[in-house]
């Protein structure tokens, strides 16, 4: 199978066969008949409240923490495909999630029309900057890839 690209109009990309769509940190992209926004994105030092927890998470590095909002553009319940997150930084390095989760909801299908929340929490090295969140979106037909720059 070869590897393709498709343009879907103004909104986003269509990724076939594992290429990566890039966009600006403000972008709003048409993914699977939803669209992704970068609601939120910043570094914090030392310590992080992760909603729903008791105790903040701390580390001797620093966090980054991205807000995505998934907004559902159909008249149909949209159930979220599987979501793989990674931050890489202007270094080359890469950085797993620490902890992501739904800020305003569960993780059955997102209503028609509805919209949530979901934050992803990285730790990384005290020298990293220039971010690049990544993001590979997979269902049973397709497999999506996108990175967005942070803009820091």
């Amino acid at each position: 199978m070869r590897s393709a690209c498709f343009v879907l109009g103004l909104m986003g990309t269509l990724l076939l066969a594992g290429c990566l769509s890039k966009h600006a940190r403000k972008d709003r992209v048409e993914i699977f008949t939803a669209h992704w926004s970068l609601a939120a994105a910043k570094e914090v030092k030392q310590s992080f409240q992760f909603p729903g927890m008791a105790a903040p998470l701390t580390t001797a590095k620093k966090f980054v923490a991205v807000t995505l909002l998934i907004e559902n553009t159909t008249w149909q319940p949209f159930s979220l495909p599987i979501l793989d997150f990674k931050l890489e930084d202007g270094e080359g390095r890469s950085y797993p999630p620490k902890k992501a989760d739904f800020l305003n909801s569960n993780l059955g299908p997102l209503a028609p029309r509805g919209q949530v929340e979901f934050l992803v929490l990285f730790e990384v090295m005290r020298d990293a900057s220039d971010y690049q969140f990544r993001v590979t979106l997979s269902s049973e037909q397709e497999r999506e890839k996108h990175a967005f720059d942070l803009g820091f």
